[in-house]
C-alpha cells in the first residue's frame, strides 16, 4: 500500500482529505486492524483444534 501511494499523481496530495496526516493516521490504522483480524483468526483456529484434539484423546482414552 505505501509503495502504491509512492507512485500516485502529486495532485492526489493537494486535496484537503489527503493530507499527510490523515494518510500516516490510515495507515497505521489499516495495519492495526489486519494485525487485530490475523491475531483473533489464529486464536480461534487453535482454540478450535485444541478442542477438536481434546475430545478425541479423551474419546479415545474412554475407549470410543
Amino acid at each position: 500500500m505505501f509503495a502504491k501511494l509512492l507512485r500516485l499523481p502529486v495532485s492526489f496530495y493537494d486535496k484537503k482529505e489527503n493530507t499527510a496526516g490523515a494518510i500516516s493516521s490510515k495507515l497505521a490504522t489499516d495495519v492495526f486492524q489486519i494485525n487485530n483480524m490475523v491475531s483473533g483468526v489464529i486464536g480461534v483456529v487453535c482454540l478450535n483444534v485444541a478442542t477438536v484434539g481434546g475430545s478425541l484423546g479423551l474419546a479415545f482414552a474412554y475407549s470410543w
